[in-house]
Order: C-alpha cells, then structure tokens, then sequence
C-alpha cells in the first residue's frame, strides 16, 4: 500500500524497471542494424558503372529510410536512456544516507596531531609556525620531538646524497639505547 498518498520507494522502483524492461523488449535496434547491412552488401555488390551506381545510391537512401534510419533509434535510445536514469534515481532516493554522528573535536587535540605530522613529515618550518600560534595548545613531551625528528630528517637527506656521517654520529650517540633495544654494534 502506498504510504502517504504516495508511491512507496519500492513500488516505484518495480514500475520503473518495468518500464526499462517493457523499453528494452521494444528495442528493434539490432534487426534494423541488420537489415541496412544487408542494404548496404547489396549496394557495394552493384554495378560497376556510374549510372547503376548513382542509380543504386538513390535506391539505398530510400531503403534505409524505409528501415528506420534516422527516426527510430535516436527516439528509442533516448526513452530507454530516460527510463535507466529514472530507474537510478529512484533507487538512490530509496537508499538510507549515513549520517556522521556530531563528534565534538578537541582543538588542542588537532593542534597536536597537525604538529606532529608537519615533524614527521619533515615540515619543520610549518611545525615552527603552528608552535609560535598555538604553544599553549602543544604539550612540553610533544615539543620535545622537534629536535630529534629534525636530527632524523638532516640524516635521511645526508643519506640520501651518499653521506654516511650524520646516520653514523647518531647510531653512536643512541648505542646504549640501541643495544637495549636488541640491535647489534
């Protein structure tokens, strides 16, 4: 039963894909194609001489006319492609939209995390702006990893131009960390 005076989601999308169902039987496209093939093998299989020629010519834009050349599939093909739209329409309407819940978001919380990422992604001079505008929203640990993500990155990009030094210098000032950690040196 409809609900509201309306047709329920359901039964419009029913009468829809009956409608794309009813539009796609009717479809007579690929006879037609069919059959202006056949008109045009007779046609290349014609004379030879310009007057059977300009004489068969004449023959097969009638044929295909007749066919339904011009006026069928244009119309046929846009009412099917209406009646698919629709049909889609009518499906996304009738599909539930999540919804996000209403999350309150901390700003220090966010300040911290942008400050963090801007470190570890090596956007020191960022991180140095967020820490000027909103220190007071930084913890004193979160801080305190500037200068050792900046020792990393000087040593990636040494590292990266063939220099050994820097990783080196920093392997041997973290040795007792390192060996706790389990690594071999």
């Amino acid at each position: 039963p409809p609900r509201y005076g309306r047709m329920s989601e359901i039964d419009l999308i029913s009468s829809l894909l009956d409608k794309v169902a009813k539009k796609q039987r009717v479809d007579t496209v690929p006879q037609r194609l069919d059959e202006m093939l056949q008109i045009l093998d007779s046609w290349e299989d014609s004379g030879t001489d310009d007057d059977s020629r300009a004489a068969a010519l004449a023959s097969l834009g009638s044929k295909l006319e007749a066919v339904g050349v011009a006026q069928g599939e244009s119309s046929t093909a846009r009412e099917l492609e209406s009646s698919v739209r629709k049909l889609g329409k009518a499906v996304c309407k009738a599909m539930p939209q999540p919804t996000l819940p209403d999350v309150p978001l901390d700003d220090g919380a966010l300040v911290q995390v942008l400050y963090v990422h801007m470190l570890c992604a090596g956007r020191f001079d960022v991180a140095l702006a967020l820490e000027r505008e909103a220190a007071d929203a930084i913890a004193a640990p979160t801080l305190q990893l500037r200068a050792p993500l900046e020792a990393l990155h000087a040593a990636l990009s040494a590292l990266r131009a063939r220099d050994l030094s820097p990783a080196l210098a920093w392997a041997a000032d973290h040795r007792e960390r390192l060996q706790g950690l389990g690594a071999r040196g």
